[in-house]
């Protein structure tokens, strides 16, 4: 499926030809979402909220609670197909669903601001694992505050993931930094392994430990490694394909 304003499109050839599949009744943005065991259960993302569809998105219904621009969702594979617990998560906060995206409620206990800026779960049925993880808007108070923070009890409360190996700089180390103090957007993770995540940050400086990069963690966040050099003067940590740096 693919969003092309108020409407989705379809391809059954992987991509080489689409087709209007369903109209939303507003414009479409953030992720078009798929139950993987029941994909007759779809949310999506539109202007300042959630909807919902339960015949594989031919039909939908706007649903209260999630409020302002969505950025994820995710449906936790290790509550029952036929009383799907569910998550989506925008730029002011992050609630769940415990009926199917039917009725929501906010779930923001633990983190010190709700100006959410990545969002992303991983859950395995077989090894009952489910984290969740959310990024926020890095502050300099008395120190770095913010980041990336991560529940494992389904967003009932919020415990800071920032450990040792990560950036948390607070000032700008060379003029070519973007910023005094890194940012982090981007966050994914699988329900092959939730304790496994990545994220991506803005740099303080051009060179290690303050660069731009792609940060791993196996541990949910417990410690991270930079695994991402893009820059030839890295020397013999340089591991990106050549290109215009």
């Amino acid at each position: 499926f693919a969003a092309v304003g108020a409407s989705i499109r379809v391809t059954h050839d992987r991509g080489k030809t689409w087709e209007q599949f369903a109209r939303i009744g507003s414009r479409l943005e953030g992720q078009i979402a798929i139950d993987p065991e029941e994909p007759s259960l779809m949310l999506v993302g539109t202007e300042g909220n959630v909807r919902r569809s339960e015949d594989g998105g031919h039909n939908w219904k706007a649903v209260s609670g999630p409020d302002g621009t969505v950025l994820a969702f995710h449906f936790d594979m290790t509550s029952l197909a036929s009383k799907r617990i569910c998550f989506a998560a925008t730029i002011n906060g992050i609630w769940r669903s415990d009926d199917g995206g039917l009725n929501w409620t906010k779930k923001i206990n633990g983190l010190p601001w709700t100006k959410i800026q990545g969002f992303a779960g991983g859950s395995n049925a077989k090894s009952r694992t489910i984290i969740l993880y959310c990024s926020i808007p890095s502050k300099n108070i008395d120190g770095f505050k913010g980041g990336i923070y991560k529940s494992t009890n389904r967003g009932e409360s919020w415990t800071e993931a920032m450990g040792p190996g990560i950036n948390k700089d607070t000032k700008a180390y060379d003029q070519w930094a973007q910023g005094n103090i890194a940012q982090y957007r981007d966050i994914l993770t699988t329900n092959v392994e939730p304790r496994t995540v990545y994220t991506y940050n803005s740099s303080t400086g051009i060179f290690p430990p303050h660069h731009a990069t792609v940060y791993r963690s196996t541990n949910a966040g417990e410690s991270w490694s930079a695994v991402f050099y893009q820059d030839p003067r890295f020397g013999d940590k340089y591991n990106v394909e050549q290109n215009y740096l």
